[in-house]
Order: C-alpha cells, then sequence, then structure tokens
C-alpha cells in the first residue's frame, strides 16, 4: 500500500526496520497483510495519507495468425 507521510518520525514500511519517515514523502509499504496494517496504522495515527495507485491496463499486442499450409506427406499408417 502507497501512503505519503504528513509528518516526519520514525517508523516502518515492513514491520523489522525502523526508518525516519519524512512528511512530503511518498512511500510502499510491503505487499503484504503486515505491510497494510502498517499503512493504515500510519493513516489512523494522522500522520500519513493513503496515495491513489492508478490502474494500468494491460499491454495488447496484435500477432496476425501464422499462416496454415497443409503437408503434403501423407500420414503413417499403423502396423
Amino acid at each position: 500500500m502507497k501512503i505519503k507521510m504528513t509528518q516526519s518520525l520514525p517508523g516502518s514500511l515492513d514491520g523489522v526496520t525502523v526508518i525516519d519517515l519524512a512528511a512530503g514523502q511518498e512511500y510502499e509499504t510491503v505487499d503484504s497483510a503486515r505491510g497494510t496494517r502498517l499503512a493504515l496504522a500510519h493513516i489512523r495515527k494522522g500522520v500519513a495519507v493513503a496515495v491513489a495507485v492508478p490502474d494500468i491496463e494491460p499491454v495488447r499486442s496484435e500477432v496476425a495468425p501464422a499462416a496454415v499450409t497443409k503437408s503434403k506427406a501423407k500420414p503413417a499408417l499403423a502396423k
């Protein structure tokens, strides 16, 4: 979950390492339930706000269908 700090304070983004979280900076917590809980704790304390992550549409590539050719080889007969 992505958050933007509104106040500077020591905190954690992974539940293990404590770093100085600076006001005005955006941070990404670890991609797990723990990361979400940490982000929500910062938001509930009023020291951070959630940052909306834009939806990214998948890239679609258009591939021309392969040409179908008929084989002139005769199928092998079962013995």
